[in-house]
């Protein structure tokens, strides 16, 4: 179904009439509250046609087997990457560098300010002067201030993220996380430094959307663009009533990835 058919039906739900072009949402302010109202609707359920898996990579440069990374013992200390992916790769200010594979400087350091090139410490921080050239032992973490262990880059079409898996052989329980900004924050990592998550991606292509959730989108957009507020109260009843079919009927098939409730979802 296309969306100016999605758009007038909601039009005729709410008592108007319906538009014959595009052209036409600009002058009602429609679109602007179309996509508004498509991305809550997204964002409130694991909706099946939305729901996307992924790996994840934890936030930092993980791989230095073709830079040259320099611990400078200076007022104050500074760790410094010839190939300039701080700032590109998760560090900021006031959060934590995270070193491993380093003969001297395996620890966290309190980062004070983040360049391209050149990540100045903390007064209070003390490495040891070292060069390491294309190591392929070494890796250094961007983390969170503290509470959590690493972060991960939250996908650019995320609403919402649903769920967080360690992704490991041993365990395939769900590790408490949080969301910040554009990351996502845990301390659940494997041996590749990924975790999986599902989230809920931002669909914009009307045709890929199911029945249920036209039906409730019709709805939801026909009570903001009606004026009468009778009709919309009794509109409002009729879409949480038509979402509360779609979770009782979602309880029952057994399907744990979308029916399990999950109160730490958080949005992007």
């Amino acid at each position: 179904m296309t969306e100016l058919q999605i758009i007038n039906m909601a039009l005729v739900e709410a008592g108007e009439s319906p538009i014959t072009a595009i052209a036409e949402l600009s002058k009602k302010h429609i679109q602007n509250i179309y996509d508004q109202t498509r991305d809550e609707l997204l964002s409130s359920y694991p909706w099946p046609f939305a729901l996307k898996r992924v790996r994840l990579t934890a936030a930092g440069i993980l791989d230095c087997s073709t830079i040259t990374i320099t611990f400078a013992d200076a007022d104050p200390d500074t760790i410094a990457d010839s190939g300039t992916a701080f700032v590109t790769s998760g560090f900021e200010a006031d959060d934590l560098a995270g070193v491993v594979g380093s003969e001297n400087n395996n620890k966290n350091y309190k980062i004070n300010t983040a360049a391209a090139g050149t990540l100045t410490l903390e007064t209070a921080e003390e490495v040891t002067a070292e060069t390491l050239v294309n190591d392929t032992d070494l890796k250094l973490y961007a983390k969170p201030a503290y509470n959590w262990g690493y972060k991960y880059a939250i996908p650019s079409d995320s609403l919402r993220v649903y769920s967080v898996e360690e992704n490991t052989n041993e365990s395939s329980g769900n590790p408490t996380w949080d969301t910040e900004g554009d990351y996502m924050v845990t301390d659940a990592i494997d041996e590749y430094d990924q975790v999986r998550i599902a989230y809920i991606k931002q669909i914009t292509d009307s045709t890929k959307f199911s029945t249920i959730f036209i039906t409730v989108l019709t709805l939801k957009l026909a009570t903001k663009l009606t004026d009468d507020k009778t009709l919309r109260d009794r509109l409002e009843v009729k879409s949480t009533d038509t979402l509360l079919d779609v979770f009782s009927i979602n309880a029952g098939t057994g399907n744990p990835d979308t029916t399990r409730k999950d109160t730490s979802w958080q949005k992007r």
